[in-house]
C-alpha cells in the first residue's frame, strides 16, 4: 500500500464515531522497516491537516455573511407585509362607509316601490270585491225573475271571484260576504235542482212533452248546475240514472217470472228501448262531456250483475238455459261496446278509472256465469261419449293411404276444434281451464280404450297404426297446448297444460312398442323351434343352408314388412329394428345351447345359416317406405351378429389338443372368467369330469396374458340362467330410448339419419 492510500485509510477513520489508532497504526507501519517513512508520513498529515484547517475557516465565514443576509431579507420582508395590512384595512373600512351610503340614498327608493305595490293590490282587491259585490246582486235580481241561462255564466264569474277572496277569510266584511254568497249558492242550486225534477217529470208524463222549449230550459238548469261543480252534477246524474231505471229495475225483481235467468233478455231489450229514448229525447239536455248514456249504462250494469250473481247461485242451470243467457249476455256486451269503444279510442275519457271501469263494464256481466261453466261442459262431454259411442270398429282407419292412423282420433280432434271455436265465443277466462280438463280426460280416455285395448291380440300391422295415431295425438295435443296458452288470458297460461296427456301418450307407445316387439320376439321364438331340434353331432360335411332358414325369414320377413310398412314414425320403425337385432341374438343363443354339443362341422352350418339371417336383418329397415339402410344400422347389426360369429368361430376349433380351443377362446373371445370359458366347453361337449384340466391350463394362459377383460359382452346373451325361461324379459329396456348399458354399439339415435345404402 502506497502512503497516499495509507494517508487517506487515516483520514477516512478518523471520520468515523470511535478511531482505533492501533489498527491505523498497523496499517501505517506493517514492518520495522516502515519506521524510516514516519518523517514523510508525518509531514504528509501536516500539510493535509493545514490544508483542512483552511477549508474549515472559509466554510464558516461563508456561513456567517449568509447569515447576516438572512436577517437583512427578514427585517425587508416584515416591513413590506405590515404596508400591505394597512392597506387592507383602509379599503375595508372605504367599504363599509360606501355601503352605509348606498343604503341611505336607496331606502326612500324602496319604500316608495312597496308602497306603489300596496296600493295597486289595495285597487285591484277594491275592485274585485266590488266586482264580486256586483255580480251578488245581479245574481240574486236574476233568481227572482228566473233567469237561469244569464245567471249559469254569472254564477262562474262569482265563484272564480270568491276563490280569490279565499286567502282574505281573516277580514270580517270579506267572510261575512263569502258566507253570504256561499249560502246563495247552495239554495239557488237547490232551487234548479228542483226545478229540473219537476220540468223533467212533467214532460215525461205527456206525449210530446220533451219539445223544443223544454229541452232549452232543461239544457240552461243542467248548465247551471255543472258549473257549481262536481257534487252539484254527480247528483243530477245519479238521479237522472236512478229515475229512468228505476221501473226496469222494479218489474224485472218484483215479478218472479220476468225475473228469470231465461227472461234476461227482455231485461237487455227494455234498456236498449230506453238508450232510445236517450238518444231521441235526453241527449240534447245534458252538457256533452256529462255522458249520461255512458252513467246510464253504468248503473244498469251493475244492478244487473248483482240479479245475476243472486239468481245463478240459488238454483242449477240447465245448458239451455246457460247457452241462451250467455248469448243474450253477450250480445248486450257487444252493443255496449260498439256504442262506447270510440270514447277509449279517441281519448275522450281522459280519467284512467273511468277508462278501466268501461273496460270492466264490457265483460262484468259475462264474468258472472264464469263460476256455472259446468253445465256446458257437462252438455260438451255428453257429445264426446256419443262419439265414442259411434266408434263401430277399432281397426278402421283414415280414408287416407298415406295416413295410416285411427279415423276416429281424427274425429276427435275434429270435435275438439268445433267445441273450441264455439266456447271461445262465450270467454276466454278461467272457465278454459275446465274445457282443457274435460279434453285431457277424453284424450286418455281414447288412449285407453282405442290404443291400449287387447293389445296381446293384435297383428303387427294394427300396432303401427295405433302407434301412427298415438303420435299423431301428441303432436296434435301439443299444438292444441298452444293454442289455449295463446288464445287464453295471459295470466291463465301457465294453467293451460297438457303435460299430463302428453306424458301418457309418451307411455301408451312405449307400451305399444313393447308388446308389439314381444309379439315379434314370441314369433321369431317359433320360427326359430326347428333350428333347436337339428342333430348336427354326426353331421358328415357342410351343404346349403339348413331347411328350416327359408321358413323362419319368409316368417320373419313377413311380420317386419307389415309393422314397417305401416309405421309413418323413423325413431319407431329405429327402435323396433334395434330391438329385433337383439332378440333375434337372444333367440339364436339360446338354440345353439339347446342343441349342444355342437361340433366343428355343426358350428360351420350354423355359420351358414346365420349368413342368411344377417342378410335379411340387414335389409330389413328398408321394409320401411322412402328409407335406406343407415351405417348406424349396421354397424348395430354387425356388433350383434359379430357375438354368435364369434362364438361359433371358437367351436370351430376342436377341443383336443386343450390348448388348442384356450388360445382360440383367447383370442377370438378375449377375456379371463373361468365360467364363461367353462360355458363354452359345455357346448363343445366337455364332460364335466374333464374340464378340470382345461381350466387349469386356461388359468395358466390368462395368467400370461395382461389384455384380457373381466367378461366378454357376448355373455350377456350367452348364459345358462338366461334359457331356464325364454319369457323372462329381454335385457333390451322397454323406453322409447334404449338403455345405454344394454347396447354396447352406438348411438341408435342415427338410425335413419344417414341415407348411405348398404351395397
Amino acid at each position: 500500500m502506497s502512503n497516499e492510500q495509507e494517508e487517506v485509510l487515516i483520514l477516512n477513520n478518523l471520520g468515523k464515531d470511535t478511531f482505533i489508532h492501533a489498527d491505523s497504526l498497523r496499517s501505517l507501519l506493517p514492518s520495522t522497516t516502515s519506521i524510516d517513512q514516519l518523517k514523510s508520513v508525518r509531514g504528509n498529515l501536516l500539510k493535509q491537516l493545514k490544508q483542512s484547517q483552511d477549508n474549515l475557516g472559509s466554510l464558516r465565514n461563508g456561513y456567517e455573511e449568509s447569515n447576516k443576509n438572512l436577517i437583512v431579507q427578514k427585517n425587508e420582508f416584515n416591513t413590506a407585509a405590515g404596508e400591505v395590512v394597512g392597506k387592507l384595512r383602509y379599503l375595508h373600512s372605504t367599504a363599509e362607509d360606501t355601503q352605509l351610503s348606498i343604503v341611505q340614498l336607496t331606502s326612500e327608493i324602496k319604500s316608495l316601490d312597496l308602497a306603489k305595490k300596496n296600493l295597486t293590490s289595495s285597487m285591484t282587491l277594491l275592485k274585485r270585491l266590488q266586482m264580486l259585490v256586483t255580480a251578488y246582486e245581479k245574481l240574486r235580481n236574476l233568481r227572482q225573475n228566473r233567469q237561469i241561462g244569464e245567471a249559469t255564466s254569472l254564477m262562474l264569474a262569482t265563484l272564480q271571484l270568491l276563490q280569490y277572496f279565499k286567502n282574505y277569510r281573516s277580514v270580517e266584511r270579506i267572510a261575512s260576504l263569502s258566507q253570504n254568497i256561499t249560502e246563495f249558492q247552495r239554495s239557488f242550486y237547490e232551487q234548479v235542482f228542483e226545478n229540473f225534477q219537476l220540468q223533467f217529470k212533467k214532460a215525461s208524463s205527456i206525449r210530446g212533452g220533451f219539445n223544443a222549449a223544454s229541452i232549452e230550459t232543461l239544457h240552461e238548469l243542467c248548465g247551471f248546475i255543472d258549473v257549481n261543480g262536481p257534487n252539484c252534477s254527480n247528483a243530477l246524474k245519479n238521479w237522472y240514472c236512478h229515475h229512468q231505471l228505476d221501473g226496469i229495475f222494479k218489474v224485472f225483481r218484483e215479478n218472479e217470472e220476468a225475473g228469470l235467468l231465461e227472461n234476461f233478455s227482455r231485461r237487455y231489450n227494455w234498456f236498449f228501448k230506453l238508450l232510445q229514448t236517450y238518444d231521441d229525447q235526453h241527449v240534447q239536455i245534458f252538457p256533452p262531456h256529462w255522458r249520461m248514456d255512458f252513467q246510464l249504462c253504468m248503473l244498469f250494469c251493475n244492478e244487473t250483475k248483482a240479479d245475476l250473481s243472486k239468481i245463478l247461485k240459488e238454483k242449477e242451470i240447465s245448458y239451455e238455459v246457460f247457452f241462451t243467457s250467455i248469448r243474450h249476455t253477450l250480445d248486450f256486451q257487444n252493443a255496449l261496446k260498439k256504442r262506447f269503444s270510440r270514447l277509449l279510442k279517441e281519448g275522450e275519457l281522459n280519467d284512467q278509472k273511468l277508462k278501466l271501469h268501461t273496460t270492466q263494464m264490457f265483460e262484468s256481466l259475462s264474468n258472472e256465469f264464469n263460476p256455472y261453466y259446468k253445465a256446458y261442459i257437462n252438455h260438451e262431454a255428453k257429445q264426446l261419449d256419443t262419439l265414442f259411442n259411434s266408434f263401430h270398429s277399432k281397426t278402421e282407419i283414415s280414408s287416407e293411404e298415406t295416413n295410416q292412423i285411427l279415423s276416429s282420433s281424427m274425429q276427435l280432434f275434429q270435435l275438439y276444434r268445433k267445441i273450441m271455436g264455439h266456447f271461445l265465443q262465450f270467454t276466454r277466462g278461467p272457465p278454459l281451464i275446465g274445457l282443457k280438463d274435460l279434453f285431457s280426460d277424453w284424450l286418455r280416455k281414447y288412449a285407453e280404450i282405442e290404443l291400449l285395448a287387447d293389445l296381446s291380440s293384435l297383428p303387427f300391422k294394427q300396432y303401427a297404426i295405433r302407434l301412427n295415431t298415438a303420435e299423431y295425438i301428441h303432436r296434435t295435443t301439443l299444438e292444441l297446448e298452444k293454442r289455449f296458452q295463446e288464445i287464453c288470458h295471459a295470466d291463465l297460461a301457465e294453467e293451460m297444460s297438457f303435460q299430463k296427456v302428453i306424458d301418457f301418450m309418451l307411455y301408451s307407445k312405449s307400451l305399444l312398442i313393447k308388446s308389439c316387439t314381444k309379439k315379434y320376439e314370441d314369433s321369431v321364438k317359433t320360427s326359430l323351434e326347428p333350428f333347436g331340434k337339428l342333430d348336427l353331432r354326426n353331421l358328415d360335411s357342410v351343404g346349403d343352408q339348413s331347411a328350416y332358414v327359408f321358413t323362419a325369414i319368409h316368417e320373419m320377413k313377413l311380420n317386419a314388412d307389415e309393422f314397417l310398412g305401416t309405421i309413418e314414425q323413423n325413431t319407431l320403425a329405429r327402435n323396433f329394428c334395434d330391438r329385433v337385432c337383439e332378440s333375434f341374438t337372444k333367440q339364436f343363443f339360446y338354440y345353439i345351447y339347446t342343441i349342444k354339443p355342437v361340433s366343428e362341422i355343426g358350428a360351420e352350418q350354423i355359420l351358414l345359416d346365420l349368413c342368411s339371417f344377417k342378410n335379411f336383418l340387414l335389409k330389413m329397415p328398408s321394409s320401411k317406405p322412402d328409407y335406406t339402410i343407415t351405417d348406424s344400422y349396421i354397424n348395430h347389426l354387425t356388433i350383434f351378429m359379430g357375438y354368435i360369429e364369434t362364438l361359433l368361430k371358437t367351436l370351430l376349433t376342436p377341443s383336443l389338443p386343450k390348448e388348442g380351443i384356450i388360445q382360440s377362446y383367447l383370442f377370438l373371445i378375449k377375456d379371463r372368467s373361468v365360467s364363461n370359458f367353462t360355458i363354452v366347453l359345455d357346448l363343445k361337449g366337455v364332460s364335466k369330469s374333464e374340464q378340470s384340466s382345461y381350466l387349469q391350463l386356461f388359468s395358466s394362459f390368462v395368467a400370461k396374458k395382461n389384455d384380457l377383460s373381466d367378461s366378454s359382452p357376448i355373455f350377456l346373451y350367452l348364459s345358462p340362467s338366461t334359457y331356464t325361461d325364454m319369457n323372462t324379459r329381454s335385457r333390451l329396456s322397454l323406453e322409447l330410448t334404449p338403455d345405454a348399458s344394454s347396447r354396447t354399439l352406438q348411438n341408435l339415435g342415427r338410425l335413419f339419419t344417414s341415407k348411405k345404402k348398404y351395397g
